[in-house]
């Protein structure tokens, strides 16, 4: 079943469902397999350097670590979390395609 049928047959199981790829991953990390994906199709790639959240300059306070618990929706409705990364080297292969 789609899950918006899921959700009209399980009205009683309402709540907050977080939602997103798996595996969790850091912006160094995500950054980093875009530009991998990137150099396979033989574009020329940044070399990049992990820093802390002390080191980044930012405007407000952040958590030095956030990963949404997707577990909650996997448990109650069996919606499974999709690998990101082919999502990733789909749309560099998009953005080439179109020139941008």
């Amino acid at each position: 079943l789609k899950l918006s049928q899921k959700i009209t047959d399980g009205r009683d199981r309402w709540g907050v469902y977080h939602y997103c790829g798996y595996p969790e991953i850091s912006w160094y990390d995500f950054a980093k397999q875009i530009f991998y994906d990137a150099a396979k199709r033989g574009i020329i790639v940044p070399n990049l350097r992990k820093i802390s959240t002390d080191e980044y300059d930012k405007q407000v306070d952040r958590p030095l670590r956030v990963v949404m618990n997707c577990s909650a929706i996997k448990t109650v409705w069996g919606v499974e979390q999709p690998d990101w990364r082919p999502a990733v080297e789909k749309y560099i292969e998009l953005k080439l395609s179109k020139g941008d």
